[in-house]
């Protein structure tokens, strides 16, 4: 999964970095698109039963490719963050992902306790505090305030991570 920025806009405000290799929920995902995000499919993942990535491994046979096969997204967020994100870390056998959900889902099977993600992971998917914007906070603290975050909508509103990472105040 990648953290940091990529090139913003003329303020010189970096914009949120895809993230890449999730596992999304339909009802999260349909929450994420009407939100104005871009959600892409990437390649599926198959476990085969020694858990190695079956499309990685040319030596197994197709008919020893067992496991279940879990679709897996990119999500750029370019619109409003939806309110009722769950960040969590997943795990089947010896692979381990991150995947998103809402609050009123279920757990996905195999996901770990919320104290799993970093709490500066989970502020990623934290949507801007100020009134009528909900736009995504990335990363502004250079060192010095852990959880500073500046909106990436202009005018650019600061904000603060509460310290289990899923919401954030306002900062004059």
């Amino acid at each position: 999964m990648k953290t940091g920025f990529t090139m913003g806009d003329a303020d010189g405000v970096a914009a949120p970095v895809p993230e890449d290799r999730l596992r999304l929920t339909i009802p999260c995902r349909e929450r994420l698109i009407h939100a104005g995000n871009v959600v892409e499919a990437l390649e599926p993942v198959t476990l085969n039963p020694s858990g190695t990535h079956a499309h990685d491994d040319l030596s197994v046979p197709p008919s020893l490719r067992r496991g279940p096969t879990y679709p897996f997204w990119r999500v750029t967020l370019t619109g409003r963050v939806p309110l009722g994100l769950v960040l969590c870390f997943i795990q089947y056998g010896p692979d381990q992902h991150y995947g998103l959900r809402l609050d009123e889902e279920p757990p996905y099977p195999g996901e770990f306790p919320f104290d799993a993600v970093e709490w500066w992971r989970r502020g990623n998917w934290v949507p801007c505090p100020a009134p009528g914007c909900g736009a995504p906070l990335v990363w502004y603290e250079a060192g010095y305030a852990p959880g500073y975050r500046i909106c990436a909508r202009s005018p650019h509103h600061h904000a603060q991570l509460s310290p289990d990472g899923r919401s954030a105040q306002t900062v004059a």
